[in-house]
């Protein structure tokens, strides 16, 4: 399921950044997720030239994340898979823990780390 789906959302990806530059835009839930190269080289190139990518995780710590994801029990392979995904910190510009934090203190962890463009 994930495979077929990766044609479609890389597609996507490309063309939600390109067509939305400067704009805030939230890939959550495994949509930057690839395993092909072409894939990947594809949003890579999207990515490139865009300094604020920021990876939002509860810890630095692979198995907390996996048990904080909501849903987990249900969906335990996908959901891991997509927590443990290589893309995540190959895209990703900047990570920020949010363990402990409220979101107050993890938007002013973003704005303290935004590049001016």
């Amino acid at each position: 399921m994930l495979s077929y789906m990766n044609n479609f959302k890389s597609k996507m990806v490309c063309s939600i950044v390109q067509d939305h530059p400067g704009h805030i835009i939230d890939f959550g839930g495994g949509a930057q997720t690839f395993d092909e190269p072409r894939q990947v080289e594809s949003v890579s190139k999207i990515f490139k030239p865009i300094p604020n990518i920021f990876l939002l995780l509860p810890s630095p710590d692979l198995a907390t994340n996996i048990k904080a994801l909501p849903g987990l029990k249900e969906n335990f392979p996908i959901n891991a898979y997509l927590i443990m995904h290589p893309t995540n910190e190959l895209f990703a510009k900047k990570t920020i823990y949010t363990e402990g934090k409220s979101p107050e203190e993890t938007m002013h962890d973003i704005i303290s780390q935004i590049e001016k463009v």
